[in-house]
C-alpha cells in the first residue's frame, strides 16, 4: 500500500464464503490498523437468498446487500474483531445497512438467548456501542435518514478528530449520494458555483479528495486535507 501511494482500500463483506471475523484475517487487520488507513466495505450481495430476492423490484441490491453489510459488521463485533483491534478505521456502505436501524436488538439477543452466543468471547462493551468505532456512508436517500443515522451513531463534533479516528464515528457523504443538494445549505444543482451538474441528478462534479463533507450534529463540513477517493 505505501509502494502504490494508495490511501485506503474497498472490499466486499466477506472473502469466499468465510467471514471477516475469521482468525485467517486477523493479519489483514493487524496491518490496515498499524498502516491507520480505512477500509470501506461494501456488500456484494447475498448469494445465498438468490432464489428468495429474485423477481421484481432488483431486492438483490435493495435487500441484499444492506443485509450483507449488516451481516459483515455483525460478526465484526460479536467475534470481538473490533475489541481485538479497536484502531481500525471501517467504513461501511449505505449507512451501515439495516445495522444502525435495528442496533438495540443485538444488545438484547444474547440477554434473551445465551444458547446462541458463545460464552467465551466477552465483549468489552455492548454490541450496539461499537456502532461509534465505526464510519458510515450517506448513500441513504433521505434526510430523515441521515438524522437518524447521525443519532445511532453518532456524529462528528472535530473534523481532524473525526479523520484522525480519534474520534469514533463519523459519517461520510458519498460523492454520488443524492441528498448533497439537501444538506449543503441553500445549494442545489442549479446554485452558480455549486459542486453539483443539474444534468447528473444533483451529483457531486468536484472530487471527492477536495471537498469530503461530514455530518456535524445535522450541519455539514469540509475536511479539505483528505486525500482518498469515494468508490
Amino acid at each position: 500500500m505505501k509502494k502504490q501511494g494508495l490511501k485506503g482500500a474497498a472490499i466486499g463483506g466477506m472473502v469466499a464464503g468465510v467471514e471477516f471475523s475469521d482468525p485467517k484475517f486477523h493479519p489483514v487487520w493487524a496491518k490496515a490498523e498499524e498502516l491507520g488507513v480505512p477500509l470501506f466495505i461494501h456488500p456484494q450481495g447475498v448469494g445465498e437468498l438468490s432464489k428468495r430476492l429474485s423477481g421484481n423490484g432488483w431486492l438483490g441490491n435493495t435487500i441484499g446487500n444492506p443485509l450483507e453489510t449488516t451481516i459483515a459488521l455483525s460478526h465484526l463485533i460479536f467475534e470481538g474483531t473490533l475489541d481485538r483491534f479497536p484502531g481500525l478505521k471501517v467504513i461501511a456502505a449505505h449507512g451501515g445497512g439495516f445495522l444502525p436501524s435495528y442496533a438495540d436488538r443485538s444488545d438484547h439477543a444474547c440477554m434473551v438467548g445465551p444458547a446462541g452466543c458463545n460464552a467465551d468471547i466477552k465483549l468489552k462493551k455492548k454490541p450496539s456501542e461499537y456502532l461509534k468505532q465505526l464510519y458510515f456512508d450517506s448513500l441513504i436517500f433521505s434526510p430523515e435518514a441521515i438524522r437518524h443515522l447521525a443519532a445511532q451513531v453518532g456524529s462528528t463534533t472535530r473534523r481532524s478528530r473525526c479523520w484522525a479516528a480519534r474520534q469514533r464515528s463519523c459519517s461520510i457523504l458519498r460523492r454520488n449520494s443524492p441528498l448533497l443538494p439537501s444538506v449543503f445549505a441553500g445549494q442545489t444543482p442549479s446554485t452558480p458555483g455549486s459542486h453539483y451538474d443539474a444534468g447528473k441528478m444533483g451529483r457531486v462534479t468536484a472530487p471527492f479528495h477536495r471537498r469530503c463533507p461530514v455530518i456535524r450534529g445535522g450541519g455539514v463540513m469540509s475536511h479539505k486535507k483528505q486525500r482518498g477517493h469515494d468508490s
